[in-house]
């Protein structure tokens, strides 16, 4: 791919690249934003949501990057490209399910496997809509896991690390899962 660039192979990393930055991380970042909300490692989610909104940044350029390459190349804007997203989002999917059913099984206290399990298809599902593409998954059009919203929001303005407030007095609401944290 790397030895004979193209449009199409262009197009395919930028795909892959949406699923590691905007799948995979986003399932790990979970892990630690349960902690932060069980008292444990509180500062280590600080530090998580600077990863997590660099990551955002870099998935909302990806997406654009395909939404302009599929206009300044029509030619790739088919149905073949689009299934090959949906196609790749779902196997990815598969398999982080996998990794995580291999990493944690039942045995994460906090977060269960089906919950993960709803997780990652929930993000899989809302990175391929960001792309315009029919998501991979049926339903999963709502987060399963409501309360990271107090720890991962990253639209929560931006602050540099002596300005930020502490994790421990996360402000909870009806949107975040007050019952859950």
């Amino acid at each position: 791919m790397y030895k004979n660039p193209t449009p199409q192979t262009f197009f395919e990393s930028m795909v892959y690249d949406i699923i590691l930055e905007g799948l995979f991380f986003y399932a790990g970042f979970a892990f630690f934003y349960n902690l932060a909300r069980n008292q444990k490692m509180v500062s280590t989610s600080t530090m998580i949501n600077y990863i997590n909104r660099d990551e955002q940044l870099h998935v909302t350029l990806f997406v654009n990057i395909v939404k302009e390459l599929f206009k300044e190349h029509p030619e790739l804007n088919t149905k073949e490209n689009h299934a090959f997203i949906t196609n790749t989002f779902r196997k990815a999917a598969e398999l982080e399910i996998k990794w995580g059913e291999y990493i944690i099984g039942n045995r994460f206290p906090g977060i269960t496997m089906s919950e993960l399990s709803d997780y990652i298809k929930f993000m899989a599902n809302m990175r391929v809509n960001q792309l315009g593409i029919e998501r991979p998954f049926e339903g999963y059009r709502e987060n399963p896991m409501r309360w990271i919203k107090a720890y991962a929001d990253v639209n929560a303005g931006k602050s540099d690390f002596f300005e930020q407030k502490s994790r421990q007095y996360t402000k909870v609401s009806d949107d975040n899962g007050f019952d859950d944290l």
